[in-house]
């Protein structure tokens, strides 16, 4: 008599995910009684494939998505199923070809300056609201401007360890609102998959305009800005 085999082990757990296809979207909403309304709609820019790393944002005050029935609907179904009713929220979302699927809902406003990119596109002020919200008061979600607004993280074009960075004022479009180095001399930048592409991110632009395609080519335009002399490889 054959003893049956033993199982196969592994020396760490093993985490199993479903592939989600389509375009990635986050949104920050506020939470009052079980109602759910977005105020802030950020369209996710990803690179280094297949990991999906985030390399920038880009929200439009006038984003039809905000009033999308479906994307509202999947919003909602997502906060009851974790009972949250009352505060505010960030929500990660694919468009695949079955429907918005949810990839990750947080009790806290979105990083990656995305609160600020809402603020300089529509006025409203998702920390305030926060604030409101949090004090029992009723939040000031009225949309004053209709901008859009984008952040982009810029990276080297390999593995390098810097010797010089700088950032040239002079060269940034005029839509530029903010540009700031996140790294220094002596730092030794990997890219993913070696290295994560938060950890790799040279710089970060802000900028704010009338369009997506001006927006967009700002922030291309923006990389002239950024003067690296790497001190080596990494």
């Amino acid at each position: 008599m054959s003893l049956p085999e033993a199982p196969e082990r592994f020396e760490r757990d093993v985490l199993v995910e479903e592939f989600l296809d389509g375009p990635e979207i986050s949104v920050d909403s506020v939470v009052l009684a079980g109602r759910v309304e977005p105020i802030v709609l950020a369209h996710k820019q990803t690179g280094f494939p297949p990991s999906f790393e985030e390399t920038g944002h880009v929200v439009d005050a006038a984003d039809p998505l905000l009033s999308d029935e479906d994307m509202r609907a999947v919003l909602t179904a997502a906060h009851a199923a974790v009972g949250y009713t009352t505060g505010v929220t960030h929500t990660e979302l694919r468009r695949t070809a079955a429907g918005f699927k949810v990839v990750e809902i947080n009790g806290r406003l979105g990083g990656d300056m995305i609160p600020l990119l809402g603020l300089l596109a529509s006025g409203v002020d998702p920390d305030l609201v926060a604030a409101a919200v949090a004090c029992g008061q009723p939040p000031v979600t009225d949309r004053t401007a209709a901008k859009v607004a984008g952040i982009r993280f810029y990276y080297p074009d390999e593995d390098v360890t810097v010797g010089t960075l700088e950032l040239d004022e002079a060269l940034l479009p005029a839509q530029a609102y903010e540009a700031m180095l996140l790294t220094g001399p002596g730092e030794r930048v990997l890219l993913p998959p070696r290295g994560s592409a938060w950890e790799s991110r040279l710089a970060h632009v802000i900028a704010v305009a009338d369009s997506a395609d001006e927006l967009r080519a700002a922030l291309e335009d923006a990389a002239k800005a950024i003067r690296l002399e790497p001190a080596g490889p990494a």
